[in-house]
């Protein structure tokens, strides 16, 4: 009886450690314009940000994403399965490391954990 409990807490706590190595959320966290790409080209930070100003994405543990675009902001909810990062009216973010991605067919936006 003393071995399988032993064995019950052992797995317990294998996978409270191995689960933990999985995908990271966002809740709490801030991410910056990084660059981008836009029909083959790359784009960089500067000069997006010399066209749109500033953008920050501020996902909060609530589910609220504060989104700031050249110091003007607004507010929305957001979700996450896995890696995929849904923002309710702009569309999905895949998290790759320390980078947020956004596509769709002829660009790519990349944000950067602060």
């Amino acid at each position: 009886m003393k071995k399988l409990a032993l064995f019950v807490v052992l797995g317990f706590i294998l996978t409270s450690i191995l689960g933990g190595c999985g995908t990271k959320s966002v809740a709490g966290t801030t991410w910056a314009l990084d660059g981008g790409e836009y029909q083959g080209h790359e784009i960089s930070r500067e000069e997006m940000e010399d066209t749109y100003g500033e953008i920050l994405y501020m996902f909060r543990s609530d589910n609220v994403v504060t989104v700031s675009v050249d110091g003007m902001t607004d507010e929305g909810t957001w979700t996450q399965d896995g890696k995929t990062v849904t923002i309710g009216g702009i569309g999905s973010l895949e998290l790759k490391g320390n980078k947020l991605i956004m596509e769709d067919s002829e660009s790519t936006i990349v944000f950067k954990k602060k």
